[in-house]
C-alpha cells in the first residue's frame, strides 16, 4: 500500500473517531505533522470577484502572491531530485505557502490563481513525499491529501480540482 493511501486511510479514521485533526491556532509555530482540514473561516471582508494585488501579504509567513508562486516554482523546479534532508526542507516551505494560499483564498476566493497554486503544490507534496522515506508523520502525504479535498471542495468545476 502506498504511502498516500496509508495517509488517507489514517486521516480517515481521524475523522471517524471524532478526534480533532486540525492544528491548534493559538500555536506561534506552524505544526508539519497536522493537516489544514477546514479551510479558513468566512471572511466578511472577502473581494468578491477580485484578484489579488502584489502588495498584499498571505498568512503566517507574510508572503505575496509573487512570493507564493516564486516558493512553488522553485520547489517544482527542484524536487524531482530531491534527497530526504532537502524533501523535507521542501515539505515545510509548501507547509507556509499553503498557508499563505489559504489565507489569500479567504479574502479573494473568487482569484484563478488560487487553485493553480493549490494544485501545484498538491503535485509537489506529492513528488517530495517518495523522497521523505523516513519521515513517519506523512506530513507531505497528509497535506497532499487535505489539499485535494481543500480544492474539490471550493472549486470544483477548475480544470485543477482533483477528479
Amino acid at each position: 500500500m502506498s504511502r498516500l493511501l496509508r495517509a488517507g486511510f489514517l486521516i480517515l479514521l481521524i475523522a471517524a473517531t471524532g478526534l480533532p485533526a486540525a492544528a491548534d491556532e493559538s500555536a506561534d509555530s506552524v505544526d508539519v505533522t497536522a493537516p489544514v482540514v477546514a479551510s479558513a473561516p468566512v471572511n466578511v471582508h472577502a473581494h468578491h470577484g477580485a484578484k489579488a494585488p502584489a502588495d498584499e501579504y498571505f498568512g503566517k509567513l507574510k508572503l505575496s502572491i509573487l512570493g507564493v508562486r516564486n516558493l512553488v516554482n522553485d520547489i517544482d523546479a527542484r524536487a524531482n531530485n530531491a534527497t530526504e534532508d532537502v524533501a523535507a526542507t521542501f515539505c515545510h516551505k509548501l507547509i507556509l505557502a499553503e498557508d499563505a494560499l489559504r489565507d489569500w483564498q479567504a479574502k479573494y476566493p473568487d482569484d484563478a490563481w488560487v487553485p493553480k497554486f493549490g494544485y501545484a503544490m498538491l503535485k509537489d507534496y506529492e513528488t517530495i513525499d517518495s523522497a521523505m522515506i523516513a519521515d513517519e508523520s506523512h506530513a507531505a502525504s497528509i497535506h497532499a491529501i487535505d489539499l485535494a479535498n481543500w480544492l474539490g471542495t471550493l472549486y470544483p468545476d477548475s480544470e485543477f480540482a482533483p477528479k
